[in-house]
């Protein structure tokens, strides 16, 4: 029977609950990068009434916003609307105006009811796309390979941190975890109660320890965490959970490149990544 008091069985289920079921809040501390893409250029004539020919927009996937660039000397003034079909969709847009790219369809548009403008001019379409940023290796990531080693985490989340069966269970992704460092550190240090997810932190459970969860050891009973085969210092887990977070975490499909920064060029772990 387990010992967890009710007291104690509520923060834990708080903590799962931030863990595993609030994405969207922890998603925010990424800080993602953006840049802008060219994809049509539109001229706005004067002989047409300052409208342009129809066009259509065809745009990459991970567009998120579509922006219109006025070239012009006059694009502080200018205002326009975008016409699809007999509907008007976007109306008194400025220059850097950004729209959702979900307005359009497949029909084709026309720049309309263009004010401010004395001749005719040019607008630049640009997609604006989340950049993945470069991942690179520092001295404290490297250490934090090694640990990742020593500790076995790759015998559950594999060397690729995509996940997999293992002694502890299916382990999670962590290439596609939304937990920032902070929460990373502490489910590494205390590993994750009720599951195979083990502890590692040299002092958590011992004694009247609350460290973890706000709870002890003996409080958890049969659902405290299991002990993993390598217990790891402060410093050593400050190391593996920055290599998870820039080296791991959001590195897309796993790639030979990356593959073999882990295991070495000639390693035959890679072999499958050759093909």
């Amino acid at each position: 029977m387990s010992q967890i008091t009710v007291n104690t069985f509520s923060v834990i289920r708080l903590i799962t609950i931030s863990l595993l079921l609030i994405p969207s809040l922890l998603h925010a501390h990424n800080n993602p990068e953006f840049e802008n893409k060219l994809i049509i250029s539109v001229d706005v004539n004067e002989s047409t009434q300052l409208s342009s020919e129809k066009f259509t927009i065809t745009y990459p996937k991970e567009t998120i916003r579509l922006v219109w660039d006025v070239k012009s000397e006059d694009k502080s003034k200018i205002r326009f609307s975008l016409k699809q079909g007999d509907e008007i969709i976007a109306k008194n847009l400025k220059d850097g105006m950004e729209v959702m790219p979900s307005i359009f369809n497949d029909e084709s548009i026309v720049i309309t009811d263009v004010t401010g403008a004395d001749s005719s001019f040019k607008i630049d379409v640009l997609a604006r796309v989340i950049v993945e940023k470069k991942k690179t290796e520092s001295a404290l990531t490297s250490a934090g390979k090694k640990v990742y080693k020593q500790a076995n985490c790759v015998g559950c989340h594999k060397w690729h941190g995509d996940g997999g069966g293992g002694y502890g269970g299916a382990a999670l992704s962590l290439r596609t975890t939304v937990l920032n460092a902070e929460l990373i550190k502490l489910v590494v240090r205390c590993g994750r109660p009720s599951s195979g997810m083990p502890f590692h932190g040299r002092s958590v459970y011992k004694g009247d320890d609350v460290s973890c969860y706000e709870t002890t050891g003996e409080e958890f009973g049969e659902d405290k965490p299991p002990r993993a085969r390598k217990l790891l210092s402060e410093r050593q887990l400050d190391a593996v959970v920055d290599y998870v977070v820039n080296v791991i975490k959001g590195s897309g499909e796993p790639s030979l490149e990356q593959c073999t920064a882990y295991w070495g060029e000639k390693s035959r772990q890679c072999d499958s990544l050759r093909e």
